[in-house]
């Protein structure tokens, strides 16, 4: 992972230690309303506590902190990036909230068959060279009748002109993602869902995430500011340009705590709603699967 986006993993980690300890209503805007959380965590509701799930590529283990916290599950995260397993360890520590961090590749863990009860990912398949042995890893490592609950980037926005990646992509000619965020697997929903019952699967469930469709950055979303910063030319698009000055409005509004947090609110409950309403692949999924049993 480019450095810029474990700077970005850090000032996030910051923020979430920071709301866990001055605030109850900021930590849950930044987990709870969280629009990853939102659909992934309901999937993983019928676990009981103590359950044992992986957070297949944790990061900077905000997703293992969270669940260890809120549902008593017995959390290992896991993660090839030494610096983003160092700040989930920091975070782990100043938090007080126990789980496991193991340094290892995600397509050949250190972990036995059937080793745990469920396997949550956010954000991950889209940067591994073969996701054909990723998820045959997730299924290795999973119990009969255990559940996957992921989220992948896709290349739906490519195609989208709903989309701010698609706009971003025709301002440069090319497309940035593959570059800056080293998303080096990029097929569609479709093909992710094929894989998965490769694998032995069973697709339960699909839902499709909104936060690159046009109407989220009018709300005061921008592109990622790594891609803007490798690829400045993209900000002669007026589409980019009038964002990035509805955005500055908006962070100048963010100085104000209530407006910020009714701010926070608004857009994640609206993209979280929207999730379980929206059937276009517009750059994201998110997979419920299940291992057979027998």
């Amino acid at each position: 992972m480019p450095e810029t986006f474990l700077d970005d993993w850090e000032r996030d980690a910051d923020l979430v230690e920071r709301a866990y300890a001055r605030s109850r209503v900021g930590a849950w805007l930044r987990t709870r309303l969280n629009p990853r959380y939102g659909v992934l965590f309901p999937w993983l509701a019928g676990l009981p506590d103590g359950a044992r799930v992986l957070d297949w590529g944790c990061g900077s283990g905000m997703t293992s902190f969270v669940l260890a916290r809120s549902r008593g599950f017995r959390m290992a995260g896991v993660d090839l990036s030494a610096r983003a397993l160092a700040i989930a360890a920091r975070t782990r520590a100043k938090l007080g909230v126990p789980f496991d961090l193991v340094r290892a590749d995600g397509a050949a863990l250190p972990f036995r068959a059937g080793a745990f009860d469920a396997v949550v990912s956010a954000d991950v398949l889209e940067h591994v060279p073969s996701q054909e042995r990723a998820f045959a890893e997730i299924f290795r490592v999973l119990r009969p009748g255990g559940t996957a609950a992921l989220h992948a980037a896709t290349a739906g926005y490519r195609d989208q002109p709903s989309t701010w990646g698609y706009h971003v992509c025709k301002a440069i000619g090319r497309d940035p993602f593959a570059e800056v965020a080293l998303h080096v697997s990029m097929g569609s929903a479709d093909a992710l869902s094929a894989l998965a019952r490769a694998a032995g699967f069973i697709v339960e469930d699909r839902r499709f995430p909104t936060e690159m469709h046009l109407a989220f950055n009018l709300l005061g979303g921008r592109p990622e500011p790594a891609i803007l910063a490798r690829y400045p030319e993209a900000r002669a698009h007026a589409f980019i340009r009038w964002n990035e000055r509805f955005a500055g409005v908006i962070e100048r509004l963010h100085r104000f705590r209530p407006l910020r947090l009714a701010h926070t609110a608004v857009i994640h409950a609206l993209l979280l709603a929207s999730t379980w309403i929206n059937d276009s692949d517009l750059g994201g999924v998110f997979l419920k699967l299940r291992k057979p049993i027998g």
